[in-house]
């Protein structure tokens, strides 16, 4: 099958994401990136920072982590990112890549 084809196959859609097999990383990231901004604007800082984490911080200034129960609708919708992102990006990569990255934990691990 010609490169051209198979190309098209396997990407150039606003819902699919872009396929990596292992090769062309720089080319598979940059479609990553404009893949997961356009799912959702903060997406992407959740790969490059890390999951968000709905915190408080106590009267004496010592900051914790909210329990779930506390959480607001905004904490519910960032959390929500982590998990999309993850999402993502296990559907983007194959049998072989997602095995190198089965025990991470976070989208930025990943």
């Amino acid at each position: 099958m010609p490169a051209k084809v198979r190309y098209i196959l396997e990407g150039g859609s606003s819902t699919r994401t872009h396929f990596f097999d292992g090769s062309n990383y720089h080319f598979w990231k940059n479609k990553m990136h404009l893949f997961l901004k356009s799912q959702d604007n903060g997406m992407w800082c959740v790969i490059t920072d890390g999951d968000y984490v709905p915190t408080l911080t106590q009267p004496d200034g010592i900051v914790v982590e909210k329990i779930e129960a506390q959480w607001s609708k905004i904490d519910q919708e960032n959390v929500f990112l982590n998990s999309r992102a993850q999402l993502f990006l296990s559907y983007a990569l194959s049998m072989e890549e997602s095995e190198r990255v089965d025990e991470c934990i976070f989208a930025k691990q990943v």
